[in-house]
């Protein structure tokens, strides 16, 4: 499949310095707090597939970085830092997914929405032409099949990526998918370049919740892949 090249989320850590990330993790083990939360939601209306994509920082840990450093945390360090343009994000996907990219900025949290809405038609062009997409589900036989893309992975910033792996340690991806699509779910799996995992499964009453270490999501060279049936 042609491999979309999906560098957004990084721009949520790669802008910060690595003697940022050593404070922030800091403050972060002091406070037994998580930094990130990533929310993914898929669900469907008709023949549409509507999915949300969120990604939240907490502000108090950068703020209290702030304090400590003596730098000003304010709306302005947030958008220069981790802010993402809507072209931007538009650009990793393919033609014919329509997106909206809202900014999140509360008292608590910084960080984006994107919502994506798609066709069934599309979709089934989009596979013809042997193009991957991302984020969105598709049907797999009987199943699911969910690729998530993930930032690039440079041997050259081991170092930073440890950071960031010890940064992310209990921070988790959180998938929440209607039962719409998939009343019942047996098997699930997560597959990477280097291993298979099987996550955590909340059953609800119209949704299932899929939950696994972000670290795994960060920091894989390449598309993870959500298996279902």
């Amino acid at each position: 499949m042609k491999k979309t090249e999906f560098i957004i989320v990084r721009y949520l850590f790669m802008k910060v310095k690595i003697i940022y990330l050593i404070l922030i993790l800091i403050i972060a083990v002091i406070f037994l707090s998580g930094c990130i939360d990533t929310l993914h939601y898929v669900g469907k209306d008709g023949k549409k597939v509507n999915v949300s994509f969120r990604v939240t920082l907490q502000k108090m840990i950068f703020e209290l970085f702030g304090e400590m450093s003596g730098e000003e945390v304010d709306d302005d360090y947030f958008r220069e830092n981790f802010g993402i343009e809507k072209d931007d994000f538009k650009s990793e996907l393919p033609e014919g997914i329509d997106v909206k990219l809202e900014e999140i900025n509360t008292e608590l949290d910084y960080g984006f929405e994107a919502k994506l809405t798609v066709t069934e038609d599309v979709i089934k062009k989009l596979l013809k032409e042997n193009i991957d997409i991302p984020f969105v589900p598709i049907r797999k036989g009987k199943g699911l099949r969910i690729l998530i893309p993930c930032p690039d992975y440079d041997s050259a910033e081991a170092e930073e990526d440890e950071a960031v792996a010890a940064f992310l340690a209990s921070a988790k991806y959180r998938l929440v998918i209607s039962k719409s699509f998939i009343p019942k779910i047996e098997n699930i799996f997560i597959k990477s370049k280097n291993e298979t995992l099987t996550p955590t499964l909340m059953d609800f009453h119209e949704v299932y919740m899929v939950e696994f270490p972000m670290v795994l999501w960060f920091l894989s060279d390449d598309y993870i892949e959500v298996i279902i049936y």
